[in-house]
């Protein structure tokens, strides 16, 4: 287990977020971090990333493979509403202390919008 600080940054045409020097946790390719009270993990296999997001009003699962569109769900639990996500990953780099990640996004069959997601980190000193 690695204590580290990430930074990170997602674009699309209607959404600019960057963190900064956020304090997480590094496990067997799994990051775990919270920001705004909404629990991170991300976890990195060979070729493959799985992002989750969760507070206790919603659930996002999201899956990255390279030229694939994986569907997953997205649940507001207190409406106990679930939502088709489908992710189509355009490009997907992983290095050794980064990732970057362009994709489509499709809630319920309906494209929402073009993404970019980067992600580094670095161990605490």
């Amino acid at each position: 287990m690695s204590k580290i600080i990430i930074n990170s940054s997602v674009f699309s045409k209607d959404e600019k977020e960057r963190l900064t020097n956020i304090k997480a946790i590094l496990k067997d390719g799994k990051i775990n971090y919270k920001k705004d009270n909404v629990t991170v993990s991300i976890t990195i296999l060979n070729g493959k990333i799985i992002l989750l997001r969760e507070n206790d009003d919603m659930k996002l699962s999201l899956e990255f493979e390279k030229n694939k569109t994986l569907t997953t769900k997205y649940v507001i639990k207190d409406l106990g509403l679930e939502m088709k996500v489908d992710v189509k990953t355009k490009k997907l780099l992983i290095n050794n202390n980064s990732f970057e990640i362009e994709y489509e996004l499709f809630i319920n069959d309906e494209f929402s919008d073009t993404f970019n997601y980067s992600v580094e980190w670095s161990e605490c000193k």
